[in-house]
Parts: C-alpha cells; structure tokens; sequence
C-alpha cells in the first residue's frame, strides 16, 4: 500500500467529499470507518486499518473533522486513546475543523480567547474535540478553526439546502424568526484557506482562528431576495425561537491579520447562481 500523502483527512462527511472536489491532484488518504466511496486519487482505509499504517506512512498534513460524543466507538478509541496516532500527529501539520457553535449564545461578538460556553450535542462534541487537540499538540503543529456556517454546495448548508427545496418544489419554508441571524461563509473560503495553509508557516503562534465573514445576514432577508429573485411561489413559517441561539457574531480580526482574502459575498448574483442555475 501507498505510504505517501499529501494530505490525510480524520473523518468523511460533505466537506470532505468536496475537498476532494476542490484538490484533485493531492494524494489524499481519508481515513473513515462510514466511507464506501471511490474517487480517483483518494485512498480510504478504516481507523484500524489506519493504525497499521501510521508507523509506515510519511509527514503529511493532517484535516480533522469528526466529533466525539459517540463515546465507546472505534473513532473515539482511536482518536482518544491511540498513541501512535498522537506520535505520528506531532511529525505533521494539523487542522481541527470546530465550529463557532462551541461558543453558545450569540449576543454578543466573540473572540477566539473567549472560554467556550456550548448549548447543544454537537457544539460540547467540537469542544470535546478541541481540548483533546489542544492538550496534545503544541501550536508549533496546531490550528483550530471555529468555521461559521458554511455554504455553497448541496449537503453543506441545512438552511440553504431547505431553501433550495422549497424553490424547486414550492414546499413551505419553515425557519426561525426575523432575529436569527448567521454568519455564512462561503465553501471556496475555507478551500481558498486550507490551501494556503498547507503551504504557509504563519501560524506557529495561533492555536485557535475565527472563521467567518465577520458579517451577519439575516435569514428572513436572504429567504425574502431569493423569492424576489425568481418570483418563487412558497409559504414562509416563521418559528418563534429563543433569540440568545440562532444568532451568529464572531470577530475575525486575528485571521484578517493572517490572511488578506477576497471573501465571497452573499449578496443576489450568489444567490441566483445557487437557485436558478
């Protein structure tokens, strides 16, 4: 078996598959135990298949992407308690993909040094994930990325996937009240970031990074111009929601100092590209 990578993703799930998408000439070896894709230059081998490689594969950039509330399966075993896998992780450059959800109630804009306050499952499994990693490796190898909410493909984006249903089929849209408010960001982003990453050594003295737009777009606003766009014939639910929640405010001050990009906005030409192409 191959034992050179250019990248090595922790987990398989819709960021994965369009990475995938994005490096098409990387070799990259996902290692999944949920996986039973094909792709041209991606190699995918369960975690206890992975473990009888770690001692025989070379450096390589390591993506993160799992969670860990799924306490006593074999992903958790391994991450958790697999030394290899910590001894072959401080040989290579690391990236924990987290969420801004780790931060809970969304008042108030929120910084990266900011003690994380999760409200749910899957934002105390992304804190769970980014002690663990945080207690491992040093920030010599480490980044973590509170991303915001990500968009631009089917399977990313929960409210945009539902949002293009209802433009496809006429079904209600059925979404929180005229408070919630997100901070999207854009799928390329992330990709545009990740690649810059592999190549860059800025970030030796960066564990943690916002990422995000630093903007917030209402959804009932987003809902109202893709209607006003197409004409779209559907009902609007909006639900009552406690509005501490589905509000979304980070700061990205530290990544605008790390990295000068050309954010894509969210604005009507996006949004005709995304419902009416």
């Amino acid at each position: 078996m191959k034992t050179s990578y250019d990248l090595v993703c922790i987990g398989f799930g819709p960021v994965t598959r369009q990475l995938l998408r994005y490096f098409p000439n990387l070799e990259i070896l996902i290692v999944s135990d949920n996986c039973s894709e094909l792709f041209p230059k991606a190699k995918v081998v369960s975690y206890s298949e992975f473990s009888n490689l770690i001692n025989k594969i070379s450096f390589a950039n390591v993506i993160v992407s799992i969670r860990l509330e799924y306490l006593g399966t074999q992903s958790h075993e391994f991450i958790v308690q697999n030394e290899d896998f910590w001894n072959y992780l401080h040989r290579c450059r690391v990236i924990v993909l987290s969420s801004v959800s780790v931060y809970g109630d969304g008042q108030n804009i929120h910084y990266e040094e900011e003690i994380p306050s999760p409200l749910d499952a899957y934002a105390v499994s992304k804190v769970l994930l980014e002690d663990l990693f945080l207690s491992r490796l040093s920030s010599e190898n480490l980044l973590i990325l509170r991303i915001a909410n990500l968009y631009g493909e089917i399977g990313i984006s929960v409210f945009f996937d539902r949002l293009r249903n209802s433009v496809q089929t006429g079904q209600t849209l059925s979404i929180p009240n005229s408070e919630c408010l997100r901070d999207f960001v854009h799928i390329l982003d992330l990709f545009e970031f990740i690649n810059f990453w592999l190549y860059s050594k800025l970030f030796r003295d960066t564990q943690i990074l916002n990422f995000g737009t630093g903007h917030s777009s209402n959804l009932i606003e987003i809902v109202e111009l893709a209607v006003d766009l197409g004409s779209f014939d559907f009902e609007i639910n909006r639900e009552e929601r406690p509005p501490s929640i589905p509000i979304s405010r980070i700061s990205v001050n530290r990544l605008d100092r790390i990295w000068d990009y050309p954010k894509v906005n969210l604005n009507s030409t996006l949004l005709r590209k995304l419902f009416l192409a």
